[in-house]
C-alpha cells in the first residue's frame, strides 16, 4: 500500500517537472520567436523606399537555372527574382519547380533527395507547403510578374517583369520588399547572406498570401 502511494506522488512529482519544463521551453521558443519577428519589423521598417522593375526570363532547366544564379546570388533582389522564377516553374513542373528553389533556401531547412538534381527536397511541412499553396492559385506568383487582376494574370515568359518598392541592406541580412499587381499590399521577403556570398530566402510566407479575382472569376457564376 505504502509503495503504491510513493509511486503515485512520484508520477505525480515527474509528471509536474516535465509539465513545468515544457511551459518553460515553450515560454522561451515564444520569447525568442517573438524577438526575431520584432527585429524583422523593425529591419522592414528601415528599409528605404524604391521604384525598381527587374526584368527575367523563366529557365525552365535546373542546370541552367542554378548556374545563372550563381553568377549573380550576391545581390538579394536577384534571388528573390529567382525565387519567383521557380514559383513559377513548380506551376507546370513539380520537381524541377522544387529543385530550383532548395538552392534559394538555407540547407538546414530542407530535406535530403538522392532522387532530385540538387540533392534536397523542401520540407513539405515548410516551405513546401507554402510553394503548394502558391501552386493551389497559379495568379500568385504570376502576380510578380506581372500579371494584375485587370489582364487576367498574363505574364509574358520571356521578359517577366518583379517590381521592387523597398530594399534594406546590411552585412548579412536583407529585405526586399516587392509588389504583387494582384494585392492591395507589398510583400517583404528576408534573406540571409551565407559564406559564400549567396543570399538565401528565409522568409517566403508574405509571397504566398492570396490575389485578388479577376473580373472574369467574379462574375463567373
Amino acid at each position: 500500500m505504502f509503495k503504491k502511494f510513493t509511486d503515485k506522488l512520484s508520477r505525480k512529482a515527474k509528471s509536474a517537472v516535465k509539465s513545468g519544463a515544457n511551459r518553460a521551453k515553450s515560454k522561451a521558443k515564444s520569447a525568442v520567436r517573438d524577438a526575431a519577428e520584432d527585429a524583422v519589423e523593425n529591419f522592414v521598417k528601415n528599409a528605404k523606399k524604391v521604384d525598381k522593375t527587374i526584368k527575367g526570363k523563366v529557365i525552365w532547366d535546373f542546370d541552367t537555372f542554378k548556374s545563372e544564379w550563381e553568377k549573380v546570388a550576391s545581390d538579394p533582389v536577384q534571388s528573390v527574382l529567382f525565387f519567383i522564377n521557380a514559383a513559377y516553374v513548380y506551376l507546370k513542373d513539380r520537381k524541377t519547380g522544387d529543385a530550383m528553389v532548395t538552392i534559394l533556401i538555407p540547407t538546414p531547412y530542407l530535406n535530403k533527395d538522392p532522387s532530385s538534381p540538387s540533392g534536397f527536397r523542401l520540407n513539405p511541412k515548410g516551405d513546401g507547403y507554402l510553394l503548394m499553396h502558391m501552386a493551389e492559385d497559379g495568379n500568385i506568383v504570376k502576380s510578380y510578374m506581372g500579371g494584375t487582376d485587370k489582364n487576367n494574370y498574363e505574364i509574358d515568359e520571356d521578359e517577366f517583369e518583379m517590381h521592387v518598392v523597398g530594399l534594406g541592406v546590411d552585412e548579412r541580412s536583407a529585405t526586399v520588399i516587392i509588389q504583387s499587381g494582384g494585392k492591395h499590399f507589398n510583400s517583404p521577403v528576408n534573406l540571409k547572406r551565407n559564406n559564400d556570398d549567396q543570399w538565401k530566402l528565409f522568409n517566403i510566407s508574405n509571397i504566398a498570401t492570396g490575389v485578388r479575382e479577376t473580373e472574369d472569376e467574379k462574375y463567373d457564376f
